[in-house]
């Protein structure tokens, strides 16, 4: 399963909601034959992946 996160990589240590996502899609995926493919950006590369789902947040 590939996931982006459209946030910059300091925010993820800092904001406990996406180390709890994380976590909770990995845990999901353990037992099974898929895994987690992580994509941390804080430009639009994201849009370059379209069948990825995207987590994008309010930026302040």
């Amino acid at each position: 399963m590939g996931l982006v996160v459209d946030r910059p990589a300091r925010v993820l240590g800092i904001e406990p909601y996406f180390m709890q996502l994380i976590s909770g899609i990995q845990d999901a995926l353990a037992d099974g034959p898929a895994a987690l493919l992580l994509q941390v950006t804080d430009d639009s590369a994201a849009e370059y992946l379209p069948s990825s789902p995207q987590v994008t947040t309010p930026r302040t």
